[in-house]
Parts: structure tokens; C-alpha cells; sequence
């Protein structure tokens, strides 16, 4: 698991490093963690994501789904989170990881 304190740390990175599974905050320092998704898609990183949120608007909502990017809102009860990434990271048709 690699941790980064902000997306502009994470971009600024000379080679992106591979993962299988972005887990971002929206609310973060410097920009929006939709943004960060966004610009990592322009990259070509291609990891599922999943966006977690704090009472998110229509407009987070509808962007987050048109960027094919799952969201979980926060507070975080129980498995929220990790049954999000599970759903996000197992391809269609297999076995939950």
C-alpha cells in the first residue's frame, strides 16, 4: 500500500507507480480528489477508483459516474469501504477478492 499526503504529491512522482486500487478522498489540499482521479485518467492510469465522500452534491455524483468512478460516503460504517473496493476491483463475472 503506498500513501501519498496530497495529489500533487502523488503526480509529481517521476514514474507512477502500479496498483490495483486507487482509494481517494475528495476533500483534499490543492485540489478535488475527482480532480486527481481525472488527471491520473489522462495518464493513463487505468486502476478502478473509488472516491470516498462527505455528502456529496449532484454534480460530484454525476461527474463521479460519468468517469466510471464508485464512491463510498463518509462516515465509513462497518465494511462500507472495503465492500465498495471489492465491488470496484472484482471483474465481472468472477469471485469477490
Amino acid at each position: 500500500m503506498l500513501v501519498y499526503a496530497s495529489g500533487s504529491e502523488l503526480l509529481s512522482q517521476h514514474a507512477m507507480p502500479s496498483c490495483n486500487c486507487l482509494v481517494i478522498d475528495q476533500k483534499m489540499a490543492g485540489m478535488t480528489g475527482l480532480n486527481l482521479i481525472l488527471q491520473l485518467r489522462e495518464q493513463h492510469v487505468s486502476a478502478p477508483a473509488t472516491l470516498i465522500t462527505s455528502q456529496p452534491n449532484n454534480a460530484v455524483a454525476r461527474r463521479a459516474a460519468g468517469a466510471n468512478v464508485a464512491s463510498v460516503e463518509r462516515p465509513l460504517l462497518g465494511n462500507s469501504l472495503m465492500d465498495r473496493i471489492r465491488h470496484t476491483c472484482t471483474p465481472a463475472g468472477n469471485a469477490p477478492i
